[in-house]
């Protein structure tokens, strides 16, 4: 059974949102989780297993201060069972006021499956960083 496109992006949109909470709650088991078996791309470092997610994550979750993720311009383009999707990032540091300190893109690749959508590449590129 085909999804549509609404059925889709919500999906897309889903996934994107639970990294972003993912990484606000500094989970790096849940990000290694969610990107099961993807690729991601972050800081000019490939990371392809579970636990070289988890390790990554857990370094970079351990130095940085709560934070908030908003994800704006969700683009989403699909074909039979895969999607791509793009959007902007700013991450605020709430430590103890909200400051401004990083903005970007994500850019990740999907695929349907019996369980429904998942992730197979994620890529995180800073356009700016305090």
């Amino acid at each position: 059974m085909s999804s549509s496109p609404a059925e889709i992006r919500h999906a897309v949109e889903n996934l994107l949102g639970r990294y972003a909470e993912y990484a606000d709650e500094r989970d790096a088991d849940g990000v290694s989780r969610l990107f099961g078996e993807a690729t991601v791309r972050f800081a000019g470092t490939a990371l392809s297993t579970a636990d070289e997610i988890s390790d990554h994550y857990g370094r970079i979750f351990a130095a940085a201060p709560p934070s908030r993720h908003l994800l704006t311009n969700i683009i989403v383009d699909h074909a039979d069972h895969t999607a791509s999707a793009r959007c902007r990032y700013s991450r605020w540091a709430m430590d103890p006021e909200a400051q401004l300190v990083a903005l970007g893109d994500y850019r990740a690749t999907f695929t349907s499956s019996p369980d429904g959508w998942r992730f197979t590449s994620f890529e995180v590129s800073r356009a700016w960083q305090a």
